[in-house]
Formats: C-alpha cells, sequence, structure tokens
C-alpha cells in the first residue's frame, strides 16, 4: 500500500484525509482528488512538517514526448497521468503534458529527497524534462477528471540503496572545460527544441559553433542564444547558453559513469541503446520490403468463423434500432461459435458495458453459467479505463489473440462523447487504434452500435448513428432487425470478406445460440415498424386480459418479459405503453383492499355495444321525463 494526501480544494494548507492504496488504484485519485505523495504533521501542509514517503511524482511540462515518457517508463513500475493542460494550448504552445508517478522500495529521508528527486531524474535521463520545483516536499497536484492513464506492466520496483550511492550531487564550476562531466552532461539521444540531436553535430570541428536555443526547459529562449561546439581538450561536444549561463557535454553510451554503471535497471535497458558515434549512411531499397511472388503465393484466404457472415481476424460492426436484440442474437452467435464449432478453440471476452451483471437478461444467464471459454466482464466489475489498460497490456505483451474474440457492447459506451458529435472523434481514432493493434495480434472484434431515431416507416429510414470515421475504420457492417421472436434478419452494408447480402440467422431460445445461417431474398427482408411493434404489444397484453380477466399492472409486466419479442425492452417501457394504451384497449381499476394497487380489464368491444346502448336509453328517458 502506498500513502497519499488528499488536500482541501477551499484550502489548499489543509490536509483533508491521509489514504492508504494500491498502487494500481492510484488513478482514481489522480482524475479526482488534490493530492501530494508527502505526508504532513498536524494535518497542516507546508515544508516544516513535511514527511516524504516512497513516491516520487515527476511533472513533465512541454519537454518530452508522451510517448517518449511511456518508453521509458516501461521497463519498471510506474504510472502516467496526463495533466489538465496536455494538449492544450498554453502560453501558445500546445504539446504533451503529464505527469510520471514512481514508487521506491522505501522512505526517502526528507534530508536526502531534493538530491534523491534530482539524481534519480538523471538516472532515469528525464533530468531536462522535469519541472524541478516538484522536488519542493510540501508540492500538491491537482487532478484531471479526463486524463489519459498509462501503468507499466513491470514489476521492478527502484531501489533507494542501489540508486543513491551512484549518484553525485551536481558540482558547480566556471570553468566548462574543467566540470565533472558525469555531474553536467546531457544523454546521447537528447532532443533539443528544434527537433535536433547530438549526432546532428558531429561534423563540427575544434573552433566551430552552431546557434541552437537553450536545452534548458525552464529557458524560453525564442531567439537562440545558445551554442553548439567542440571542446579543444576533451573533443566532446557540448552546447552553453550564453543567456542563463548553464554548459552541458554530451553523454556518449560508452563511457564510464552513471549509464555504464551496474544498477537495478540497467538490464531493462531504461537507457537508450548505443548509437555510433559517427552517423552510418545506409542505402535503404523499398524491394527489399516489397512482397516476392513466393510471399504473395504463401498469403492465406480470409477464414471465416461463420461462413458467409463472420470473418475471423476483422472488425465488424453491427448496428440495430433499439429492443431489436442486438445483445441477444449477438450473445447467440458467439455461443454458436463456441459452442456448436468447438473446433475453433475460440475464447470470447464480452466487454458490456450496456448492460451489466446486475442486469444481465436470464436467458443470457444461461450462456454465462454453461460456456467456460466465454469471459464476461462488464462495468461491475471494471472501470472502462482500467479495462484500456488492460487491453493495452496485451498489446505491450504482444501476446498471441488468435484465438480471442473481443465484443464492443455497445460503442458510445466506450467514448466519453456522443458518437455522432465531432468532439468523438479524437476519442473513436483513440478506440479503433487500440482495436486495430488487437486484430495485428490476431484478435477478432465485434462492435455493436445504435441506429438514429426511429421513423414508424420502412427500413431504409433506420440509418447508422456516429461518424464517418467510424465506417472508415471497420472491415465489416451489418443492420440488424428480425422478424419475429427467433428470426434475426441482417443486412451486409459493407464487408472485405466473402459475405452475403442478406442472412437469416434462427435464434435457439431453448438452448440460446444461432443455429443455423441461411441467405435471405432482399424482397423477404423488412423491418418491423414502431406502430407494428404496438400493434403486437396490445394484441399480447388483450390476450392476458381476455385469459385472466382482471391483472395488476406489475403481473402484466411480469408475463410479459416471459415473452421472447419484449426481451430487449426495459420495464417502465413497458408500463408507460399500459398506460398510454388505457381507457383505449383495456380499462385501469383500483383493487386490493386499500384500494392502492392499478388491475385492468380489457375493452370488450361487444360489452362496449352494449354499455353504448344502455346509455342512450337512459339519456331518451330521463329527456321525457
Amino acid at each position: 500500500m502506498y500513502k497519499l494526501s488528499l488536500i482541501n480544494d477551499k484550502n489548499p494548507s489543509k490536509i483533508d484525509e491521509v489514504i492508504g492504496i494500491a498502487f494500481d488504484n492510484i488513478h482514481t485519485i489522480t482524475a479526482t482528488k488534490n493530492y501530494s505523495p508527502f505526508m504532513f504533521n498536524d494535518g497542516k501542509r507546508n515544508q516544516a512538517n513535511s514527511n516524504p514517503k516512497n513516491l516520487i511524482c515527476f511533472d513533465i511540462d512541454d519537454t518530452l514526448e508522451l510517448k517518449k515518457a511511456i518508453e521509458i517508463c516501461s521497463r519498471f513500475k510506474s504510472l502516467i497521468v496526463t495533466t489538465k493542460s496536455h494538449q492544450v494550448d498554453k502560453k501558445g504552445l500546445i504539446c504533451d503534458r503529464f505527469r510520471i508517478i514512481i514508487p521506491i522500495d522505501k522512505d526517502v529521508p526528507k534530508e536526502h529527497f531534493k538530491s534523491f528527486y534530482i539524481s534519480l531524474s538523471k538516472y532515469l535521463t528525464l533530468d531536462n524534462a522535469i519541472d524541478t520545483a516538484c522536488n519542493d516536499v510540501s508540492r500538491f497536484f491537482y487532478p484531471n477528471i479526463n486524463q489519459e492513464v498509462y501503468y507499466s506492466t513491470s514489476s521492478i520496483i527502484i531501489s533507494y540503496d542501489e540508486v543513491m550511492p551512484k549518484l553525485t550531487e551536481i558540482v558547480k564550476v566556471d570553468n566548462y572545460e574543467n566540470r565533472e562531466l558525469l555531474n553536467n552532461e546531457l544523454p546521447h539521444n537528447f532532443i533539443f527544441k528544434d527537433g535536433s540531436i547530438f549526432s546532428s553535430y558531429e561534423y563540427l570541428t575544434i573552433n566551430e559553433t552552431v546557434k541552437i536555443r537553450c536545452f534548458n526547459p525552464h529557458h524560453e529562449d525564442k531567439n537562440p542564444s545558445a551554442f553548439i561546439s567542440r571542446n579543444p581538450n576533451s573533443n566532446k561536444l557540448f552546447c552553453s547558453c550564453s543567456s542563463c549561463s548553464e554548459t552541458k557535454f554530451i553523454k556518449y553510451p560508452n563511457e564510464d559513469g552513471i549509464m555504464n554503471t551496474h544498477n537495478p535497471l540497467s538490464s531493462n535497458n531504461i537507457i537508450a541503446n548505443a548509437t555510433a558515434k559517427k552517423t552510418e549512411i545506409i542505402n535503404y531499397s523499398l524491394d527489399d520490403e516489397a512482397f516476392t511472388i513466393d510471399d504473395i503465393n504463401a498469403l492465406k484466404d480470409i477464414e471465416m468463423l461463420i461462413t458467409g457472415f463472420l470473418p475471423k481476424n476483422h472488425i465488424t460492426l453491427i448496428y440495430a434500432p433499439s429492443n431489436i436484440g442486438k445483445t441477444t442474437s449477438t450473445m447467440g452467435v458467439i455461443n454458436h461459435i463456441l459452442q456448436i464449432d468447438k473446433s475453433k478453440d475460440m475464447t470470447c471476452y464480452y466487454l458490456d458495458y450496456d448492460n451489466g451483471a446486475n442486469t444481465m437478461k436470464p436467458h443470457l444467464l444461461k450462456i454465462l453459467k454453461s460456456v467456460n471459454n466465454l469471459k464476461y466482464i462488464s462495468h461491475d466489475r471494471t472501470s472502462r479505463e482500467k479495462l484500456i489498460l488492460k487491453l493495452q497490456a496485451k498489446i505491450r505483451n504482444d501476446e498471441d489473440l488468435s484465438k480471442s474474440i473481443f465484443v464492443f457492447d455497445s460503442l458510445q459506451h466506450f467514448v466519453d462523447k456522443d458518437i455522432s458529435s465531432t468532439k468523438s472523434e479524437p476519442d473513436l481514432k483513440e478506440l479503433f487504434e487500440l482495436m486495430k493493434k488487437l486484430r495485428k495480434l490476431g484478435a477478432t472484434i465485434i462492435i455493436l452500435s445504435h441506429t438514429t431515431k426511429e421513423k414508424d416507416v420502412a427500413g431504409k429510414e433506420f440509418q447508422f448513428r456516429g461518424l464517418n470515421i467510424i465506417k472508415d475504420n471497420t472491415d465489416n457492417m451489418f443492420f440488424l432487425t428480425r422478424e419475429n421472436n427467433t428470426k434475426y434478419l441482417y443486412k451486409r452494408e459493407k464487408s472485405r470478406a466473402d459475405i452475403k447480402e442478406f442472412i437469416e440467422a434462427k435464434y435457439n431460445h431453448d438452448n440460446v445460440y444461432i443455429e443455423s445461417f441461411g441467405d435471405l431474398d432482399s424482397k423477404e427482408f423488412y423491418v418491423m415498424t414502431q406502430q407494428e411493434k404496438d400493434k403486437m404489444f396490445i394484441s399480447e397484453v388483450q390476450a392476458l386480459l381476455r385469459t385472466n380477466g382482471v391483472m395488476e399492472k406489475k403481473a402484466i409486466v411480469d408475463s410479459l418479459k416471459e415473452s421472447d419479442f419484449f426481451l430487449d425492452i426495459g420495464i417502465n417501457k413497458l408500463r408507460d405503453k399500459i398506460d398510454l394504451y388505457t381507457d383505449k384497449y383495456w380499462k385501469m381499476e383500483l383493487s386490493g383492499e386499500r384500494k392502492q394497487k392499478h388491475s385492468y380489464r380489457i375493452i370488450d368491444v361487444t360489452q362496449q355495444y352494449i354499455d353504448d346502448i344502455n346509455v342512450f336509453i337512459n339519456n331518451s328517458k330521463s329527456h321525457k321525463g
């Protein structure tokens, strides 16, 4: 467990609470609370009361790419979270901004914290990227509810006792030629503000100089006041700034010192691999990358999980109006693959962020209870953010996913904004990049999604709901509807495989699987309109009332939920529909001892005619009298 101090929103000098938390859950705090990795005596946040613990937090602001930081931190246990100003215009600059949180195997003594903080940053080649103000032992950080979260998969924890003896304090010397090189160096792969690196200047001879923007991240230096040259004594390249009086030498990777001394991380290649001092000229040819005739002949045809319908290792999107049965039919498809065609030896990860385990319909629970290789994951068990992290871990570990199916149910629940809005485009791009990386490892991906608002007309009015970026990034698309309780109909909208244009899937409700897939003539394909759905609803309720005479609302709803047709309609919607057609097809009356229960009786056409005649006769008698 690790400790964090939670800082009061209105009074930052006050500590609200100290919490103990597992490292893998720290992102839940960085998203929602002001926090500090330090403990404070008497609940007051200041340097005098501060006690550093075993968490180091580096703040990176416009000096290092997020992608590079993830690479550096992947070799040891770490967490990276983006800040509110990540990729936001700040003083005219839009760039990556984030924090790196690193656990240490023991508490860092307060008297050594600042030196350890700076030295560790050098050890990890982050010293030119960090905000040095963060070594303030009373520092706290603001949350970011929209943070991106990156946990490393490594279990290696940096050792204080192994690192500290190998690091020395920075020695300031006026004459750069005599400086201790180990304390005044930039790594050979350091990237300057114009994008160049040291190897770009290896051509320089002694007394030659090139102007460049200062390497110091806290010196903006829009008009270059630094220069790169070669030292006449050591023959090393160095960079010196006339404005901030800082000088740094290049630290070549094959030299003695921190980068080559034994440390607990060197075996994990935290420090960049060595590159030659002289730039090697290599002639590349596109012919080397081209497929030969033998390569092409060896290419395999697309493998089908279900002939004419579902290709393996593709991204397939299925969209439908509400209450059609996307989840039911897709579970049936998966059950068909896992149970009926066991030769495929597949495993399915059903990522249900639409329904959830607590509201899973009884007939779908049959599948979960009977199919061992169906892995059901929902928001009831893990957050979307943590799910994405676990998928990213599969990618980083280069897992073989050729036997895996991932179902995303449904698309809009995996992005923060409406998928029809252009504001969702960045999130959608990121999500599809993730899916494509899974596909590259062999995975088969099925995405469920919705149509636009329904209209009481033919199926052509049901349009896909979402940006074109969604269509562009899928391999296959189907529009789904159903003809009756056991027939699901698929219409091909897009395909990159040998897929039939119209497919009829017969659903077996007893065993909860699709028992057959067949061709369907286009003339037979139709969509049940809202009017047709309501007619079926009215007919079902009337049949119940004719059989039972009088029924309470709850009993009607419970009976309807047992019907296959109403499996995907919510209880509240069924209640609303009962109210909608009251006094037109059935009457409501109060029942029970206290007359508090709503009961319903059918409006019989014959009886209604007799009642109307009696009213007419009674009115006539009153008029004569």
